[in-house]
């Protein structure tokens, strides 16, 4: 047997009935008979819940009589028409018996499910039609059928259901050693029913091998779709079902189950997550190393699983090294795709999982085909991969032309590849190198010193390869005995998880190690516990609660004399500050801990110090100084080889880049960023990086590549589950369908993003995402609903002194004045924006100046001015040297022209930009392009676009 805990050999022996459950009770007692006294012995006590404690609340009220009498547990005769052989099973809810019916001209056995309950209220009458009525509805080959349904005289429901005689799905596929692609396929027949289910609206809650068993041809049956679980019509998919009956099963239950939460679709679809990942590896996803129940529950809201391909690898050890019979002997192989899969079925947030079971089912099915899975999203080279291993006799009859035109292609990417490889491994020294590849053999060697482990993840922390450490730490965590390492352990988790953004995780590591340090009273490590959970908090947006912790840490370092620690207090505090917005405190913060650090010799904590001062001078429009900031910044990070922090140093250096509008220069060190973040881990600056790139790719009307980028940044965002970064996320997503014409889907999305600001309680990103409503709302031409997106982004820009952000949404805002009819107002704000630009001296927000008097002229009617005014912008445009901004000015000139009345001119611009519209996927444009075409004469007023 594998290394169960008594708690779950008790849930998986629970689960089974009759000849399955002695047949795991006698394997038990073959591997340690003691284990298998203790497990009858606890069977035998959960069959008798013996007193009011034991029960559930609505056993407890609903089957006692008046009197207090409950009702005693002899087997009953008969339950209504049916004749009761014996016990099937038994919960909070009643008892199932394996009964008989016995009509004219047919005998046969059926399972009845008796509901304890004698004085049903009104309401729970209503229930129960409405479950007979369902549950008579659920005719599908995978679903235990529903023959009858009736109440005693006593007042006791009953269910007669189809008896299915088999082994649950997980022993079935032991036993017959089946493969992955066999597994599969029988899981697909689960999904089957249960899609079935919820397309009628029912939900199972309770989804687990026990409640699916293959009969004897091979084919599985879904069972207990127990009472009350309709989700309610008029509640949408979300809706919580009518009420908790039964009591769920807490190692296939979701998490939002575990919180008292609704089940929902999403929550049958992580408890088939469950299923499958038990299914493919042997064992669940989450378990409880002590049996208790609590500790099961905090790893399923709180751990991320591994992969199953990883546990698979591990229980075949446990199984190799014990020898134990009674197990599978098929060694399953798992690929990543797999991995994925069931890991995005597994998330936490429910939104994150598959949509529907459909699409789990699809995904499976894909990976079957040999086509790339949606769980991925992998880019070019896999879905490349893919197509090649599916059509690699068809590729190979094609003409020899473009064979060699491909491997010439290919011998180019990859020597490119190998030099930005080799460029990326000359960052880091090479002692550090051998001396991580030294302790990582010695580690292997002896993976029960957990001191190496420790060593070694601190090196791979300085080397800034954080996803690495954290293989390190899930290794020290397999060790039974961390021999006295334990505070170290969690402290080690802590700063790796952070390391890869994993910002929960380093919570609870932290507050786990404070907790271990100060029962040995340990103020040394209680001090660097308390410093890593701040930093969490700044993470985790919450950066006032993580000041005042800070503010009291940095006193107590400085009374103990730990300048190292004050050091790092005032950096973090910096971070918290900059986090709230309070840039005059980070300001301060940063030139009080430069010194310290750079005294200590903290090359790490240096470069994260001049990446915020970078930071505050570019946005105060010192662009020179945060360039030379943040090249020291970089310099320092590759003489320390820490590739997070080089990482770092080049995401600021692009955006200083961008500001100082050196476009390509930006674009060429996000490409470099983004190299090093896949490499050390930092998923949030990874997103961020993506984000930027698939915005930077939309302007320069490479599609594709912004869909790529996207599609890499997507599963990142739902695994990270913050509102910061799906904000960024859903604004990227956004601009691409705005500039492909798909105006509703780049609302959506940007309001989508706007609300995950607003749950963040992140301001300038909301005054962002505010002002490309606003610009959305202006090219379609809704003044009142550009002018309130305008207003709100406006006032958070003047309150956090953004000054080139107000420019810009001052123009949209000006328009939507002028649209509606008040030109003073509109010509006072585009005065006031432009002394804004001039003394900002910025060439993007004298462009936006100049776009705003070319909107205002054109809401006022004034198109001979707008003319002159759109030849202006489009040169400056053509400046820039951004495909999609040029040919959106091309189109603005050719409207305004046609509004002047110069149709051959705007016809002749117009068909010229639909066809370069239509040919980059603008479609939208080319729309837009089309009206100007189709109108036989100018309109007299500005019309409504699109």
């Amino acid at each position: 047997m594998s290394e169960e805990s008594l708690f779950d050999r008790f849930e998986r022996a629970h689960e089974l009935t009759g000849e399955e459950r002695e047949k795991y009770l006698q394997a038990v007692e073959r591997d340690d008979s003691a284990v298998a006294k203790e497990l009858r012995e606890l069977l035998v006590a959960a069959a008798v819940t013996s007193s009011v404690l034991e029960r559930t609340p609505i056993a407890t009220r609903e089957t006692s009589d008046p009197q207090g009498v409950v009702e005693t547990e002899v087997l009953p005769s008969r339950v209504g028409p049916y004749r009761v052989l014996r016990e099937l099973g038994r919960g909070g809810m009643g008892r199932v018996f394996l009964a008989e019916q016995v009509g004219e001209d047919f005998r046969r056995q059926v399972a009845v499910k008796r509901l304890d309950r004698r004085h049903p209220s009104a309401e729970s009458e209503r229930r129960f039609r409405d479950e007979v009525k369902f549950l008579a509805a659920l005719e599908h080959p995978g679903i235990a059928r529903f023959f009858d349904g009736g109440r005693e005289a006593d007042g006791s429901a009953y269910l007669a259901l189809e008896f299915v005689e088999g082994v649950d799905l997980v022993a079935h596929a032991n036993g017959h050693d089946l493969s992955v692609e066999d597994r599969i396929g029988l899981f697909l027949e689960v999904l089957d029913a249960v899609a079935f289910a919820h397309e009628r609206r029912i939900v199972h809650r309770d989804l687990k091998p026990g409640n699916v068993l293959v009969g004897r041809d091979g084919h599985a049956k879904l069972l207990d779709f127990g009472i009350s679980k309709l989700l309610d019509p008029e509640a949408g998919e979300a809706a919580v079902t009518r009420t908790e009956l039964r009591a769920f099963t807490p190692a296939y239950a979701s998490p939002e189950q575990i919180r008292g939460g609704p089940a929902t679709v999403a929550s049958d679809i992580y408890s088939l997550g469950v299923v499958l990942y038990e299914l493919l590896s042997g064992v669940r996803p989450f378990r409880s190393l002590s049996g208790d129940p609590a500790e099961l529950e905090r790893a399923v809201l709180e751990r991320d699983p591994e992969p199953p391909s990883t546990a698979a690898r591990r229980e075949r050890a446990h199984i190799d090294a014990a020898g134990s019979k009674g197990q599978t002997g098929t060694a399953l192989h798992l690929g990543r795709d797999l991995d994925a899969i069931c890991l995005k079925a597994l998330r936490k947030e429910p939104r994150s999982r598959y949509a529907a079971v459909d699409g789990f089912a699809a995904d499976l099915r894909r990976l079957l085909g040999g086509l790339p899975v949606e769980a991925r999203r992998g880019g070019i080279s896999y879905r490349s991969a893919k197509y090649f291993r599916r059509h690699r006799v068809l590729l190979a009859a094609a003409a020899i032309t473009a064979c060699l035109a491909a491997v010439v292609a290919l011998m180019v990417q990859r020597v490119v590849a190998h030099r930005e490889l080799a460029a990326l491994a000359a960052t880091v020294p090479r002692p550090a190198l051998s001396r991580i590849g030294a302790l990582s053999a010695r580690f292997a060697d002896s993976p029960d010193h957990p001191e190496i482990g420790l060593e070694l993840i601190g090196l791979l922390l300085a080397a800034g390869r954080g996803t690495d450490a954290m293989d390190v730490v899930t290794r020290l965590r397999q060790l039974p005995d961390p021999l006295g390492k334990g505070i170290d352990i969690d402290l080690a988790e802590a700063e790796a998880a952070l390391a890869v953004s994993e910002c929960q995780r380093a919570a609870g590591s932290a507050q786990a190690a404070l907790a271990a340090a100060e029962k040995v009273h340990d103020a040394v490590r209680g001090r660097r516990a308390r410093l890593l959970h701040s930093r969490s908090l700044v993470r985790l947006s919450q950066p006032e609660e993580a000041e005042k912790r800070l503010a009291t840490l940095f006193a107590e370092s400085e009374g103990a004399g730990d300048a190292a620690l004050a050091a790092e207090c005032l950096v973090v505090r910096a971070a918290a500050a900059l986090k709230g917005q309070r840039t005059e405190d980070a300001r301060r913060l940063i030139d009080l801990a430069l010194p310290r650090v750079h005294a200590l010799g903290a090359l790490r904590l240096e470069v994260e110090a001049l990446v915020m001062r970078a930071r505050l001078e570019g946005e105060s429009g010192h662009l020179e100084e945060a360039l030379t900031t943040i090249a020291h910044a970089h310099d320092m990070a590759i003489q320390a080889g820490d590739l997070a922090a080089e990482a770092s140093s080049l995401v600021m250096r692009s955006a200083v880049e961008n500001w100082h509008g050196d476009d390509a220069a930006a674009l060429e060190t996000l490409g470099l960023a983004v190299q090093r973040l896949r490499v050390s881990g930092n998923r949030e600056q990874l997103l961020i990086v993506l984000g930027n790139l698939a915005i930077t790719r939309i302007e320069r009307s490479e599609f594709a590549l912004a869909d790529e980028a996207l599609g890499e940044a997507d599963p990142i965002a739902r695994d990270l589950a913050s509102p910061v970064q799906r904000g960024y996320i859903f604004r990227a997503r956004g601009y691409l369908d705005e500039q492909r014409g798909d105006t509703a889907g780049a609302r959506a999305a940007y309001e989508a993003a706007v609300a995950a600001a607003r749950e963040a309680g992140s301001t300038r990103p909301l005054a962002r995402y505010l002002a490309e409503i606003a610009w959305l709302e202006e090219d379609v031409d809704r003044p009142a609903e550009c002018e309130l997106a305008a207003r709100e982004a406006l006032a958070i820009d003047e309150k956090v002194d953004d000054a080139r952000s107000a420019i810009e949404v001052g123009a949209v805002l000006a328009w939507a004045e002028a649209r509606r009819g008040d030109a003073g107002a509109a010509n006072r704000r585009l005065a006031a924006i432009a002394r804004a630009a001039k003394a900002a001296d910025s060439e993007s927000a004298t462009f936006h100046v100049l776009i705003g008097r070319a909107m205002v002229a054109e809401a006022l009617g004034d198109f001979g001015r707008a003319v002159e005014l759109r030849r202006v912008s489009l040169a400056k445009a053509q400046t820039f040297a951004l495909p999609t901004l040029i040919l959106v000015h091309r189109h603005r000139l050719a409207r305004a022209l046609d509004w002047a009345g110069t149709r051959g001119e705007a016809v002749k611009i117009a068909t010229d930009v639909r066809a370069e519209a239509e040919r980059i996927g603008m479609r939208g444009l080319a729309r837009d392009c089309q009206n100007i075409l189709d109108r036989e004469k100018p309109p007299s007023v500005p019309a409504t676009r699109g």
